[in-house]
């Protein structure tokens, strides 16, 4: 008789003394290109693009949830983790033994990213600089049926991580990102620039500039007017990929046989009109605050320091999540905690627990079940970083 899927997992839990391992997770987009992290990624159409001309910009981290694309595919998004003898997706895990991973944290799993943001430098029609595009501006406002939104939309939060490449670290000095709409911004100014979609870069004008450092962060509410950096990014965000654009890839154009069918699947997705899309979409009081950043910029904090070894929480409110550093020779020891976390090695190599390889390559991805303690030496010449993400806070 084949062995049942909780109990392949139970002997895997056991054999990896609480922690498995995830294959690497990528999900193509149409709505943004990349820096080339992911892949070939800096066009669309271009280089590592699969059949629908989509490119690899997400890493999509211990997810059990479906990207919602425009041309759906099964199962993108979803993680396969490492058993003993096979391959499971964590969606299929979490049906079968969701109790063994999560405990009862299950129903509070997010939907965790690496971003790889970026393309060839272009110019909007609003600007006098050339720059590397950001992800269009775009709201998430939830699921809307029979032309209302239904809410109660996607709250995100973002940290930037440092980059140790140093043409890269120089190539991002001066990055902004654009969150919220600036306080002086109208309704008629915003449903003028919505009319422009695809045809013009207006909407990105109509957006709060903030710059972009190392060890930032920011948690975006949703129905917020957004258009993060081009800087990598760690995305942690309810379990739903929602998403309205309100503007096109900077700098380019929608050819106009296909403007009609690109508005419909990416800006209205079910709206019944263009003037609706305020209304139901957009929280106007929260995009265009005047202490929006005030109210909504994180910053990471130290919460442990010792002899070679750090760790920084990096995902505020009801998201948790850390950053371990780690010096050469140095190592952390990482208690026994009530609920599961996943971790991502960022940069560097170690050993897990003094046996299991953890790098950049092939042991990047981790999911730490509850009750497990876990240690991490870093065995290799440089700061080994790792990012942690938990559980939601239950209330």
């Amino acid at each position: 008789m084949a062995e049942s899927l909780r109990s392949q997992l139970q002997r895997s839990l056991a054999e990896g003394r609480g922690v498995l391992f995830a294959e690497p997770n990528l999900v193509y987009r149409n709505t943004y290109t990349g820096r080339g992290l992911l892949g070939k990624n800096q066009r669309l159409g271009e280089g590592d693009a699969d059949d629908r001309g989509y490119v690899p910009v997400e890493w999509w981290i211990m997810s059990a949830a479906e990207a919602d694309n425009p041309v759906p595919r099964a199962g993108e998004g979803i993680s396969k983790l490492r058993l003993a003898a096979s391959v499971a997706g964590l969606d299929e895990l979490g049906t079968a033994a969701g109790d063994l991973l999560f405990g009862s944290a299950q129903t509070r799993w997010p939907l965790i990213k690496l971003l790889d943001i970026g393309g060839p430098r272009v110019r909007g029609d609003f600007s006098d600089r050339d720059e590397t595009p950001p992800i269009p501006p775009h709201v998430h406002s939830g699921a809307i049926v029979d032309g209302k939104a239904q809410g109660p939309g996607k709250l995100e939060a973002y940290f930037f991580p440092p980059v140790a490449q140093p043409d890269l670290a120089q190539e991002l000095q001066g990055t902004i990102t654009r969150l919220g709409l600036r306080p002086d911004v109208t309704l008629q100014q915003f449903e003028q620039a919505l009319s422009e979609f695809g045809q013009g870069d207006a909407m990105y004008s109509l957006l709060q500039e903030y710059p972009i450092r190392p060890y930032d962060g920011w948690t975006i509410p949703p129905k917020v007017v957004h258009a993060p950096g081009p800087w990598p990014t760690l995305e942690v965000q309810l379990p739903q990929d929602d998403f309205n654009l309100a503007g096109w890839h900077l700098g380019k154009r929608i050819a106009s046989e296909q403007l009609d069918a690109e508005r419909e699947s990416l800006c209205l997705r079910g709206l019944h009109r263009p003037a609706d899309f305020a209304a139901e979409l957009v929280n106007w009081p929260v995009s265009a605050a005047s202490d929006f950043r005030e109210r909504h910029y994180r910053a990471a904090e130290v919460v442990e320091e010792s002899q070679g070894a750090r760790r920084l929480r990096i995902f505020f409110d009801p998201f948790h999540g850390e950053a371990w550093e780690v010096e050469p020779s140095a190592s952390l020891q990482v208690g026994e905690r009530d609920e599961p976390y996943c971790a991502f090695v960022w940069d560097g190599q170690g050993e897990l627990d003094a046996g299991r390889s953890v790098d950049t390559q092939i042991n990047r991805e981790f999911l730490v079940t509850p009750d497990t303690p876990v240690s991490v030496l870093n065995t290799g010449s440089g700061t080994l970083t790792v990012f942690t993400v938990g559980a939601m806070s239950a209330s």
